[in-house]
């Protein structure tokens, strides 16, 4: 998991962009971000962490 959020970080916003969400659509760099922290968050709560 490490080795994919390294790799996910060192692409910057490039990396990002291109992507659309299934459900959201087109979504801005800062919305992915606040996604996946949310999401991140989430699971972390969710198993006591």
């Amino acid at each position: 998991m490490l080795k994919a959020i390294n790799q996910f970080s060192e692409g910057g916003p490039a990396n990002v962009s291109p992507y659309a969400h299934p459900f959201f659509g087109k979504m801005s760099v800062n919305e992915w971000n606040i996604s996946a922290c949310k999401h991140l968050n989430h699971h972390l709560t969710q198993f006591g962490v």
